[in-house]
């Protein structure tokens, strides 16, 4: 399976406002779900950008700030974790449950608990899908929550950009939760911006390594190998130091 088609992109759209109860523009507070019928040109996907349309996908807005979308960005952002989710997962993040909802198909997957800070981003997400007994979710801040354990824990908050919060959530979360495999939006992209020398050095978790080999070896058979886009390098040295400083310890 190669996910970096834009067939593929617009498929998963498809399957999830399949699944949505909510079919047109949707207000609740200060959220609101918006459809965009419409975009041509320049599409942000992940790693990379490309040319072409896309059809009416959803976005999910706080008054009139864009918190998420289900968009390329997005599909191609989960796509390894949404592989890797197993057992009892832990998710920071709701948004409009994209992630959520793929893994609920999984057989591997028993258990779902996400941690949503807001009450009507949930309320959103229900009115959209309903009741499922293999998921939770818990109106907390994450970094205020009680102790569990997980299997894969999926760590979403980050409205599809790569930041120094990773390093410091990293360590809050894994001092809370018992954690068998962490993951983060935006990792595999990190990885694949590094330096092999500076990726070595910092000694980073096998897992997180196979997740961005797998992706890369699928983004290179893609017809959109010749787009990537790198991250900042100044920024990778930094988040790559800090992570360093965690696993050499």
């Amino acid at each position: 399976m190669i996910p970096f088609k834009d067939t593929y992109y617009q498929n998963k759209v498809r399957e999830f406002n399949d699944k949505c109860n909510i079919k047109s523009d949707f207000h609740l507070g200060d959220f609101s779900i918006e459809y965009i019928m419409f975009k041509t040109g320049r599409i942000n996907a992940y790693m990379h950008v490309y040319k072409g349309d896309f059809y009416n996908y959803p976005i999910l807005k706080e008054k009139e700030q864009l918190w998420m979308g289900v968009t390329p960005l997005e599909v191609g952002g989960c796509y390894e974790a949404i592989r890797r989710a197993q057992g009892k997962v832990g998710v920071v993040g709701l948004g409009l449950g994209y992630f959520v909802q793929e893994i609920l198909e999984k057989e591997k997957v028993q258990e779902i608990v996400v941690y949503e800070k807001s009450s009507e981003v949930i309320e959103l997400y229900n009115k959209n899908f309903g009741y499922n007994p293999k998921l939770k979710i818990i109106n907390v801040d994450a970094f205020k929550a009680e102790k569990e354990r997980f299997d894969f824990f999926f760590m979403d908050i980050y409205k599809n950009e790569i930041c120094y919060d990773i390093v410091e959530d990293y360590l809050k979360l894994n001092s809370i939760f018992e954690i068998k495999e962490y993951a983060f939006w935006g990792l595999e992209h990190l990885i694949l911006s590094c330096d092999s020398e500076d990726i070595a050095k910092a000694r980073l978790p096998e897992a997180w390594i196979t997740m961005a080999d797998s992706l890369g070896d699928r983004f290179y058979q893609s017809k959109y190998k010749e787009n990537f886009v790198a991250l900042d390098y100044k920024l990778c040295k930094k988040l790559l130091g800090g992570f360093e400083q965690i696993f050499n310890n």
